[in-house]
């Protein structure tokens, strides 16, 4: 019993420890948002990645074979400051995608954008990457405003549709 535990810290400590969640960052696309605006993201989520199959009979067994892949919906919540900065930036990103006055579609090449998510170390080093490739926001939450809700920070959370995403890993260039 003690040699697992023993094994198990060890792995810990190799990898100096376990994950957090609080340790991240953000890398929005310039000209909607500038450096200090990651400072405002509250939350985000890591893509992930489903494969899906189809089933296939063969005599008495049945298989399944993979035919694609479907990777998942990515959100991120953030604060909002006094002047809606961050708001304003996603109402413009979103208008460059449709124009709510004209109803006419961008072009993908203008809107479409990577967006990079990175899970930091303790050393808060990059310790997994993903970039979001052609990334644009498909839908902005409301924000309440009331009066019960004194001394409460007003937050934002747009969801995000992508092509795909691309793993990055600092450590052995992929």
């Amino acid at each position: 019993m003690s040699t697992e535990i023993e094994l198990l810290k060890a792995k810990l400590s190799f990898g100096l420890g376990v994950a957090q969640t609080n340790r991240f960052d953000v890398v929005l696309p310039f000209p909607y948002f500038n450096f200090t605006d990651t400072f405002l993201v509250e939350s985000a989520t890591l893509p992930g990645r489903t494969i899906s199959t189809s089933e296939f009979a063969n005599n008495r067994e049945t298989l399944k074979n993979p035919y694609t892949f479907i990777d998942g919906s990515v959100s991120m919540t953030f604060l909002l400051d006094n002047r809606y900065t961050v708001r304003k930036s996603f109402d413009k990103w979103m208008n460059d995608v449709i124009d709510v006055q004209s109803y006419k579609l961008g072009y993908k090449n203008d809107y479409a954008k990577s967006i990079s998510i990175k899970q930091q170390d303790k050393r808060l080093m990059t310790a997994y990457e993903v970039e979001l490739l052609n990334a644009y926001p498909i839908s902005i939450s409301n924000v309440d405003l009331s009066n019960e809700s004194e001394n409460t920070i007003s937050k934002l959370t747009v969801e995000f549709s992508y092509d795909k995403y691309i793993t990055k890993d600092p450590l052995f260039g992929l």
